[in-house]
């Protein structure tokens, strides 16, 4: 239910090669009666996770510039192809804000919603971050996933054509 691409050193060269491979995972098909109508996944247009990783990386104030550029530049790129999570180990994350996103600030007992589509990064312990966004999501996704009725009568009768 994820797709990683992973960088020894996420430079502008490197983050435009990973968000260009992300963009090209094609749509999710819609579930089209194949989930219960109790249980409805929310986001499924939103499969796969789709996460940039890196060891190293350009500060995060560049790699800003250089991802709002690229969407400014590419705006036909819908935001469920854009990377949910970008990893720097060490340095930060960023994430794409979706609906279900609000960030609780617990110093000052606030809650803030940022626009939908939009990036947010986190400089505080963003490898724990990372990983627990990482883990819940892909937790989910399972759990949904579980949930979804397959049938795979279709697929094997197409390879009896092959």
């Amino acid at each position: 239910m994820g797709v990683v691409s992973i960088k020894s050193k996420l430079d502008k060269a490197q983050l435009i090669d990973a968000i260009e491979g992300i963009a090209l995972i094609p749509p999710t098909e819609p579930l089209a009666g194949k989930n219960s109508p109790i249980l409805p996944i929310p986001n499924y247009e939103d499969w796969p996770l789709k996460i940039v990783y890196a060891n190293d990386g350009i500060s995060v104030d560049t790699l800003y510039e250089h991802l709002y550029k690229y969407y400014e530049d590419h705006p036909e790129i819908p935001s469920t192809r854009m990377p949910n999570i970008i990893h720097v180990a060490g340095k930060y994350v960023i994430f794409r804000i979706t609906e279900e996103m609000l960030m609780n600030d617990t110093i000052n007992k606030t809650t803030t919603k940022f626009p939908i589509g939009s990036f947010w990064a986190a400089t505080h312990n963003p490898d724990l971050q990372a990983i627990v966004w990482v883990l819940k999501s892909l937790q989910e996704k399972a759990t949904a996933s579980a949930h979804i009725f397959y049938k795979y009568d279709e697929l094997l009768n197409n390879l009896q054509k092959i």
